[in-house]
């Protein structure tokens, strides 16, 4: 049992320390700039829809009754 102990606990990685901080941070940074993406598309789709619903509402407004 400890032998098998001692294997899961080792790291299985031959990179030191400083690589795999170097490398979770290099992630933090990416993700940081996916989101900052996906908040612009949002944030531009919610405008674009806006627009329409201003357009459209305009439409029904000048439409005339019959």
């Amino acid at each position: 049992m400890s032998v098998t102990v001692d294997l899961l606990s080792r790291p299985t990685s031959g990179r030191g320390d400083f690589a795999d901080k170097h490398a979770v941070t290099q992630v933090e940074k990416w993700m940081a700039i996916i989101r900052e993406i996906s908040q612009e598309r949002l944030s531009s789709d919610l405008s674009t829809s806006a627009e329409i619903d201003e357009r459209t509402s305009a439409a029904r407004i000048d439409r005339p009754n019959y």
